[in-house]
């Protein structure tokens, strides 16, 4: 089952998670700006600006599912995962 959603504009993280042992992080906070209506691709579609650099998420994609959330949340995934994911 795929929802189809609207996501209002505001401010966001979007975040990856992959790599062989599930263990690599890319996150940028973003900011929601628009959303998409192209049938040959996800039901839920969002325009984000990033604060962050994307060439790691263009260049080395680590799956094909992002996780978008409320708020800017980048700086906390990081620190948590350099202490307590990142080898």
């Amino acid at each position: 089952v795929g929802i189809a959603g609207t996501i209002a504009p505001g401010d966001a993280t979007v975040a990856r998670v992959g790599g062989a042992d599930l263990r690599a992080l890319w996150v940028s906070d973003a900011r929601i700006v628009g959303g998409g209506d192209n049938p040959r691709r996800c039901r839920t579609q969002v325009q984000v600006q990033l604060s962050g650099d994307a060439g790691m998420m263009l260049t080395q994609p680590l799956g094909n599912h992002v996780v978008l959330a409320r708020g800017h949340w980048a700086a906390a995934l990081q620190e948590y995962h350099d202490l307590f994911v990142a080898p």
